[in-house]
């Protein structure tokens, strides 16, 4: 699976400022530049799938953290 529609759902996203309401973090790492992906959705926070998990869609939660890039990912 291409990581090309996560991207094309992101850039409309920023581009209507959706974006700006939306929560990410991780959880569960040693340090607070590692974890598991979550997204608050209706409130909840949940698990991002890892399937077709590439650098790339890393790069993009890195950006959405305010971290500089990506070092090292990993998939489930």
């Amino acid at each position: 699976m291409s990581v090309l529609p996560f991207l094309l759902i992101f850039v409309a996203l920023y581009t209507h400022n959706v974006l700006a309401k939306v929560q990410i973090r991780l959880v569960g790492g040693k340090h607070r530049y590692e974890g598991r992906v979550e997204i608050k959705y209706q409130g909840i926070w949940k698990g991002v799938c890892d399937h077709g998990w590439n650098r790339e869609g890393a790069l993009v939660a890195c950006r959405m953290l305010n971290y500089p890039g990506v070092t090292r990912y990993t998939r489930g």
